[in-house]
């Protein structure tokens, strides 16, 4: 099950990054332009919080029941700590990955929430640059000690 699941999560990285990308460029392009929000607009930040959800919840699922890392790295914190690899993926990568679904819940739900279409443009551009840039710092890149495979198939 763990392959399985792993590979789920390595594959919707990639759908969560092109969610909040697509997402960022629609609400920024909607806030320089002044445009009456869309329902396009309205479905980019969906897209966006929907992937990220369902990346969390394969992340979680790796960390609490899957991954043979957790336990070891639980067992040892102070050696699992101690080494930068150990540690991206015991504390960054899920700190990381659950910034990403909250940054995108909070754009999709302050977005709905203001007044004008202008302020509604602007807190969703926000909200989705922001969750896209930490989503690029909770990818493990190939570069990385631990990385993996940019496509895992």
């Amino acid at each position: 099950m763990y392959p399985v699941v792993l590979t789920l999560h390595s594959l919707v990285r990639w759908a969560v990054l092109a969610a909040a990308a697509i997402a960022t460029l629609v609400a920024w392009r909607g806030w320089l332009t002044g445009s009456a929000w869309t329902k396009a607009a309205r479905r980019a930040g969906v897209a966006l919080v929907a992937a990220a959800d369902l990346q969390v919840l394969a992340g979680l699922a790796l960390y609490l029941f899957l991954s043979p890392f957790t336990p070891s790295a639980l067992a040892h914190p102070g050696e699992a700590l101690s080494d930068p690899a150990y540690r991206y993926f015991a504390i960054y990568h899920p700190i990381l990955g659950i910034g990403v679904a909250v940054l995108a819940h909070l754009g999709s739900a302050f977005a709905r929430r203001e007044g004008s279409d202008v302020r509604r443009y602007r807190v969703a551009a926000l909200c989705y640059a922001a969750a896209l840039w930490v989503g690029l710092f909770a990818v493990p890149w190939p570069n990385m000690a631990l990385g993996r495979p940019l496509w895992p198939l």
